[in-house]
Formats: C-alpha cells, structure tokens, sequence
C-alpha cells in the first residue's frame, strides 16, 4: 500500500521546475530514491483460497480490499449472529468481495423429528435420523431438538442425538443452550449428567447472561431438594453464577449477604442483599484480598442497618453508597479513606454524626444531601473543596468547623441548612459562591491572622473565633 501514497509525491516532485539549481538537483535525487524504494516495494502476497472460510471480523480491511494475516484474502467470510449462527456470507478473491449471499438461515427443525422427540419415542427417532432428517435443524426460536429433548428430560433421546453430532452447546436466539433448557424443566440428575458428560459448557452464558447456576439459584425449582441436589452437582463441574466469573462472591451476615468483588490483590464491597439489619462489621479483608473500596450503591436502601464500622483498609466510598439507608444512626470511617463519592451519605435521614478523617481530600457534590438529622459536623484540614449541594436540607446541622485547607465553597453548599447558626474556618478565606449559605442563619467565625476576611462572607457576618458565645 505505499506504493499508493507515494505516487502523488512523484507527481509534486517532478512539477517543481521553477525551483533553483541546488533545490532541483535535490529533489531529482529524492525522486531517484522513491523510483529505487518503489521498485524494490514487493506487492501484498495473494493468499490461497480459504475453502472453510473465516469470519468478518477477523478480516482487516485497506481501502475496501480485504486482508488476512497480512495477505490479500481470497474465500469465504461469514458474518455471524450474536448465539454464533451464520447471519450471512460473502466471497472475495484477491481482497476484493465478488458476490454477497444472501442472509443465511439455518435449516429448519424437522416436523417429525421433533415429534418423536417429545413423544419419547427412541426408534422414531433413529428412523428419522437414519432417513436423513437434519439434526442441526432450527425452529423459530432458534431451538434444536436436543433443546427439546433435554427441557423435556429424554435421557435415552439425548444419548441418541448427542451419537449422531448433535451440538450439545448449541445456542438459542435468546443464547439459552440445552443445558439451560433442562434446568428450566426441571431434570432430574441423569440428565445432567449426560448433558456435561457430552461436553455441556456448565458456565455457558443463556439469556440475560445468565449461566446454569444463575438460572438455578434465582429461577423457579420444583422442589428446595432439587435445587439444592442441581447446583451440588453443577458446582462439582465447575459450576459458577455470573457474579462469581466477574469476581463477586457473597459473605453471610445477619439478614443478608455481604456481596464483593475480588480484582487482584483488592476487595470492593458491591452489594449488601437481603434483609441486613442492626449493626455491621464490614471485615479487613476476604480470603486474604484486604477490602479497599466500597462501591458505587452498595448499600442503596438497607434501611434496617443502625450502624456499620468499616475496616481499616479502606481508602474510597462510591457514589451512592450509602444512599438512603434511613436507619444508619452513625458510621465509622477509617483513617484510610481519602474519597467520599457524590450522594454518598444522601438520605441518611437518622445519621446524627459522622467523622470524616484527616486524610479525605475529595467529598463528592450531594454527599449529605437530607441528613436531617446531622448535627455537627467537622471538615478536616486535607480537604480543598466543598462541592455543590454537598449539605442540602441538613435541617438540624447547627455548627460545622472548617478546615485550614479548603481555598472554594460551591453553589447551595449549605442550602437549606435553616438551624445553622456558627460556622468556623481555621484557614484563610476561600472562595465561595454567592448562594452557598443560603438559607442559613449562620454567622463566620475565624481565627484574627487568616487572611481575606472581610465584615462578611457569603452574605452572612464575620467575626473572630474568640467572639463566640
């Protein structure tokens, strides 16, 4: 392909005839150059013709010529649905397509076949097969008849077709393979056993993502014996749930379950299931991985928990973490934290004190929007930034202590905050935004050498911290 870019170089180089002795004599070695480097450029290689074929995917497309593994491709390419059927295919020759066939479709499912399949007749069956009736045939829902067999439990059936190639893995539109479909009707032991014994892939991904053990554990069962007997068995296998594959796993606690994320040597809370009530220890670690973070909504509306101390290995809390857990009355957080995420604590409605440590640095905007019940509160000195809405409509808040640090106050900081009456900064005067203290009856309190101060701040009066009450 640089023979291309190189062609119109040639032509630019030779039209400069106006150009001066020593520019031309340059430019005609230049010229003799890219003559030499164009003479010695080998074409593409013409690969031979790929009689299985490859997918669309795989092809790297220059200026609409199709190459493979660096050769112009000469074949079949396919382009394929979601499940892994053939959606269509096109045929090139030297890079270039020569014709596109028309959207493929598998063959249909045989009427009579799958009659006797759901019948349970072993001999109709191996007539049908033994007469020709394709085994990898489809119906509407893109189901074959070893779908069918095993969500109806034909134990002998499946033996059958399995022996004449059926496709244990095949999979539905909806992605659901035959082992999903026998879970969904219930099977019994055997079956399963035939199925993975057949090469079934237990952590296969069906509908909505879901693997066997996800349809099992949140699917209806028949009976608790039987669900507990599948996933026994489907665990023995290798069985794992979608959250288990992704790293999650679950720690039982009072009411519930304690749902992390394993990402190397780290832990991430992500989730608190179930009823959780009372008060709750989140451990240091999990299998020996400390916990580090508390994710994006882990706790989004326990609110039977009173109260959680988290460990001491923790240095962020996500967005939403906490959000609306309405009974948490108090939280410890560790020295460890330096990030509390936007909304973090919002609807906290009974948190009546918190303790943000010396080594946060970032509080989210809306951290504490609705803590009514938050009555002071202190912001300590590594913290450079108040953000928007971060105390919105904390009705009891009466006094917060500012850090030393903090140099901006964004917009309705402390909107609504209709009891807070001292505010005090230990530093220098930040900016602040013109409605930051609206709402308050708040007056500024600050230390006699900080500078910056004025009368005012924000609209409400200033005065020196040895004035207080």
């Amino acid at each position: 392909m640089r023979i291309l870019v190189l062609l119109p170089l040639l032509i630019v180089l030779s039209g400069c005839s106006k150009a001066p002795v020593a520019e031309t004599e340059n430019k005609g070695s230049q010229q003799q150059e890219v003559k030499e480097e164009a003479k010695n450029e080998e074409p593409p290689t013409e690969s031979k013709p790929n009689t299985d074929g490859v997918k669309m995917d795989d092809l790297e497309f220059l200026l609409g010529i199709a190459y493979f593994e660096g050769s112009l491709y000469t074949g079949k390419a396919f382009k394929m649905h979601d499940n892994g059927q053939k959606k269509a295919e096109m045929n090139f020759k030297n890079g270039k397509p020569e014709a596109l066939v028309a959207e493929t479709q598998p063959p249909a499912i045989s009427n009579e076949l799958l009659a006797a399949v759901r019948k349970g007749d072993e001999e109709a069956v191996k007539r049908q097969l033994a007469d020709g009736a394709d085994i990898a045939g489809r119906d509407k829902d893109g189901a074959t008849v070893l779908h069918h067999a095993a969500l109806k439990g034909r134990h002998e059936i499946i033996k059958i077709l399995l022996k004449a190639g059926g496709d244990v893995n095949a999979k539905m539109r909806n992605n659901n393979t035959p082992l999903h479909m026998a879970i969904f009707g219930g099977a019994k032991k055997d079956i399963f056993l035939v199925l993975l014994e057949g090469g079934a892939d237990v952590n296969a991904k069906g509908s909505n993502g879901m693997l066997s053990l996800d349809v099992v554990e949140y699917g209806r069962s028949r009976s608790s014996s039987w669900k507990d007997e599948t996933i026994e068995l489907l665990r023995k296998r290798g069985g794992k749930t979608k959250e288990e594959l992704q790293g999650i796993f679950s720690h039982q606690i009072k009411g519930g379950a304690l749902k992390y994320q394993i990402e190397g040597d780290t832990t991430t809370i992500t989730d608190c299931a179930g009823g959780a009530s009372g008060k709750l220890v989140i451990p240091a670690a999990f299998e020996g991985k400390s916990v580090t973070s508390i994710g994006k909504r882990a706790f989004v509306g326990c609110r039977k928990l009173t109260r959680i101390t988290i460990g001491n290995g923790v240095t962020s809390i996500g967005e939403m973490a906490f959000y609306n857990c309405e009974g948490l009355t108090s939280l410890t957080i560790p020295d460890g934290v330096t990030s509390i995420g936007s909304v973090a604590f919002q609807g906290c409605t009974s948190l009546k004190s918190i303790t943000i440590p010396d080594g946060v640095t970032s509080i989210g905007w809306g951290a504490f929007v609705g803590c009514t019940s938050l009555m002071s509160l202190t912001i300590p000195d590594s913290v450079t930034s108040i953000g928007k809405n971060t105390f919105v409509h904390c009705t009891s808040l009466a006094s917060i202590t500012i850090g030393d640090s903090v140099t901006s106050i964004e917009g309705l900081a402390f909107w609504q905050c209709n009891t807070l009456t001292t505010v005090t900064f230990l530093g220098d005067a930040p900016k602040v935004a013109k409605d930051a203290l609206e709402g308050s009856s708040s007056i500024i309190y600050r230390k006699p050498a900080a500078k910056g101060w004025g009368d005012t701040f924000g609209g409400r009066p200033d005065k020196l911290i040895s004035e207080k009450p």
